[in-house]
Parts: C-alpha cells; structure tokens; sequence
C-alpha cells in the first residue's frame, strides 16, 4: 500500500516501505488524457515530468532459421502481404497485416524458437481460422477459454516459431461464449 509517510515533506510525497515512490495521475490536454508522474527523492524534493507517450506497436521481429520457408508460410498461408525491406546485408522480410501493424522476420543461423514466446493475431472467427489451418495440414492446438476475455489456440511456422490465435471476446459477432472446443 502506498500512503503518505513518515518524513514526507511536502504535498504528494508518498512512501512505501519507507521508500520515496513515483505517482503517475491521468491529467487532461488538449483533449487528451496523459500521465504525469510525480517523483518523490529525499535529495530532490519532488519533481515533476510528463510520462513518455506510446501509441501503440508499430512491428514485432521474429528469428527464423530459413528465411525463405517462413516468407511462404506467412504469405501464402496466413496471407500477410510482403512490404519492401532496405538491405541490412542479413536475410529477413518485412510483412504486413491489414491493421498497419508488421512483422519481421530476420534469419538467424541454427535458430531455435525459445518455448513459450509467441505474439497473437487477433481474430473475429476463431474456428474458421483453425479449420482452414488444419485444413492446410497444419496442427493447430485445441481452442481454450480464459474467462471473461476470450478464446484462443495455438500453431507454429515453420521455423518452430509459436504463433496464438486470439478472439477476444470484443471480436465476437453476436454469438453466445462458448466453452472450449474439443478436436
């Protein structure tokens, strides 16, 4: 719990533990919500900066053994669209989904995917998806629920890379929750 403290000197100086501790309160601009931290020292009284503001992610970058494999994979079979890349003197291949977001794969000699990394596409149709994955000869994972968030599964590239399918329960079209399908 952070409350204010023995020792705090001034208005917002909290302290956990007996540590100084950084609050950051939403304040309006222009329209905007955006974070303010207030940081509270011992030696500096307390300072104030404007958090740094994020937008969003602009590309994921995924280490693949064999750079062409993975192209045709993601390409013609997830059907992401091939974007010009620069030569960086190593090969790679930068991919596009419909949302603007990318993905780069980057080829690695002897690469391993760690297990448990993966990302997620987002999905309006978790099964249609997951059929026509299998339908393709690839194995897909059974679809499991998390409560209140939604379903997913899993599958690899070719590179071993784990890739989840994601249907948060935003996506649904009017469509009562269901449990976990079974295959």
């Amino acid at each position: 719990m952070v409350r204010p403290g023995p020792g705090a000197s001034g208005p917002g100086l909290f302290r956990a533990h007996g540590e100084p501790v950084a609050l950051t309160v939403p304040i309006s601009t222009v329209g905007r919500v955006r974070d303010l931290t207030f940081c509270a020292s011992r030696s500096h009284g307390l300072a104030y900066h404007e958090a740094m503001e994020l937008l969003g992610v602009h590309h994921i970058s995924v280490n693949v053994a064999d750079n062409a494999a993975a192209e045709r994979f993601y390409v013609e079979v997830l059907g992401f669209a091939k974007l010009p890349r620069p030569d960086f003197g190593f090969p790679g291949t930068w991919l596009g989904l419909p949302d603007g977001r990318q993905v780069h794969l980057i080829e690695v000699e002897n690469w391993e995917a760690p297990k448990g990394q993966h990302f997620a596409l987002h999905v309006a149709e978790l099964d249609a998806v997951r059929d026509e994955l299998m339908e393709r000869g690839i194995k897909v994972s059974k679809v499991s629920e998390i409560a209140g968030v939604g379903r997913q599964c899993f599958f690899k590239d070719p590179c071993g890379n784990s890739i989840e399918l994601n249907e948060p329960i935003t996506s649904r079209r009017s469509r009562p929750v269901m449990a976990a399908a079974t295959v």
